[in-house]
């Protein structure tokens, strides 16, 4: 059994309004296609204040990855390629 290995986890913009699309890019691999955990904090750019962290839990899944976070929202993965994981959520 290979352990999932994540080399980055991004997210498009580190600002969010609420209904706005989010994006979240994983490099990575997950050949057991364990679950895999990732933890995202956003910093308001004006107050220097850090939002209580996120949890991203999902599946690397070649086909399709669904993913759940600790704030009740669905992450759907939308494009892959190689490695790389692409997922997107609502705000």
């Amino acid at each position: 059994m290979a352990a999932p290995t994540i080399t980055s986890a991004t997210l498009n913009k580190s600002t969010f309004a609420p209904g706005e699309t989010m994006i979240l890019t994983v490099v990575g691999t997950d050949a057991d296609e364990e679950v895999i955990e990732i933890s995202l904090s956003v910093r308001s750019q004006t107050s220097g204040a850090t939002a209580a962290p996120v949890l991203v839990t999902t599946i690397l899944d070649e086909l399709q990855s669904v993913a759940t976070d600790s704030a009740n929202r669905s992450w759907t993965q939308i494009a892959r390629t190689g490695s790389t994981f692409v997922l997107t959520s609502v705000a």
